[in-house]
């Protein structure tokens, strides 16, 4: 993800993303609206047809997936890939935008030309999922890391299985942890 000190940003808004009294596990309010704001700023340049590099590519995705619009960042995305180095990562937010659509199929073919990291394989593990492919999900899981995103993951899946009391004690712990 690009840094949110972009070109669009005010001193101030950069200030309030910088502040030192956040973490990434623990972004605060102020870092929250700041970056709410900064996406704000992105879609108006969209909107008004401004011209744009790949960082506000990669942020113009970014909002329009966190506000709901999967369509509208996967548009964003797939022109991201006709541009000469465009960073793997894009086949990742491209395979959760269409996820998130429940085009699983091609969520799982963008997934796999992308970075092979955790995101990936977390999508790779809900795809399985959702197309009852019991190998592959199996793969998936014992990929799994003990990190909380990867933990929330596999709860998830077990609570879609039915598998309650699995996904509870998992919640539980990740609660312990992050207490």
């Amino acid at each position: 993800m690009p840094e949110l000190t972009a070109s669009l940003a005010t001193p101030a808004i950069t200030e309030e993303i910088s502040g030192e009294d956040t973490t990434a596990e623990n972004p605060g309010t102020g870092r929250i609206f700041a970056e709410a704001r900064l996406c704000w700023r992105y879609l108006a340049v969209a909107a008004r047809g401004g011209t744009t590099d790949e960082s506000t590519d990669l942020w113009l995705g970014h909002c329009a997936f966190h506000a709901g619009e999967y369509r509208k960042a996967m548009q964003v995305y797939e022109r991201m890939l006709s541009q000469k180095n465009c960073a793997q990562e894009v086949f990742l937010y491209i395979a959760c935008c269409a996820f998130y659509l429940g085009l699983c199929s091609e969520a799982r073919e963008y997934a796999e030309k992308g970075v092979k990291n955790a995101l990936q394989n977390r999508l790779l593990f809900h795809v399985a999922h959702r197309l009852k492919d019991e190998k592959q999900l199996m793969a998936h899981h014992s990929q799994l890391q003990d990190t909380t995103e990867d933990q929330i993951s596999l709860a998830s899946v077990h609570y879609l299985r039915s598998h309650y009391q699995e996904a509870i004690d998992i919640y539980k712990k990740i609660l312990i942890n992050n207490k």
